[in-house]
């Protein structure tokens, strides 16, 4: 943009032929009451198109992020747990939805490894995959054998499972063993089980 007198125009007629078009908001005496207004005129007009310019890149920002955490959750437990209406909060980012007015928690991100950590709601969320079966309603600490049922044959240590019982998640934890050695276990702990529901 140029908001210049008539002859130094000229000398930028160069360098506009040479880097694209130029804008020119003065009409001779660039102090003019006409140069001054076309001025204004032309940087409001410049002001909305980049804040209409900027709001389709946040737009586009949360669109590319929110795709990037739906692929993460597909990565990670094979399905994806993120809804489009998702609330992350917090620099160790923290992810919400809302149910009943509230804002209820499902997962957070391990700063260390980049995966998801669950709460009793992603839990749910996730449903029968990562799955420990158990035989009582158990509480936040380990799970050792004699409680145990069963589980998913494709755990792996570290993973993130949901714990089941009588068909309903009622909590989630960190797998100490995989699969096939929980089922083989006869002592030890299984589980790390982190959130339960409060009922």
């Amino acid at each position: 943009m140029a908001h210049l007198p008539d002859h130094y125009l000229e000398i930028l007629k160069d360098t506009c032929e040479k880097y694209g078009d130029l804008i020119v908001t003065s009409k001779g005496d660039p102090t003019s009451s006409e140069s001054l207004k076309t001025l204004r005129n032309t940087l409001r007009e410049l002001k909305e198109e980049c804040e209409i310019k900027e709001k389709d890149l946040k737009k586009l920002r949360r669109m590319q992020t929110l795709h990037n955490y739906k692929e993460l959750s597909k990565f990670q437990f094979k399905k994806n747990i993120i809804p489009d209406d998702v609330v992350v909060k917090g620099e160790i980012k923290r992810f919400f939805i809302k149910k009943d007015n509230k804002l209820i928690q499902i997962c957070s991100i391990n700063p260390e490894t980049g995966l998801y950590v669950l709460t009793h709601e992603g839990g749910k969320l996730l449903g029968k995959v990562n799955w420990v079966e158990v035989n009582f309603k158990v509480k936040k600490g380990a799970l050792f054998p004699p409680g145990f049922e069963d589980c998913d044959e494709n755990i792996s240590v570290r993973d993130e499972v949901v714990i089941i019982y009588e068909d309903e998640v009622i909590g989630v934890g960190r797998a100490i063993l995989n699969g096939s050695e929980m089922k083989r276990a006869k002592k030890g702990m299984l589980v790390n089980v982190r959130h339960v529901g409060s009922s």
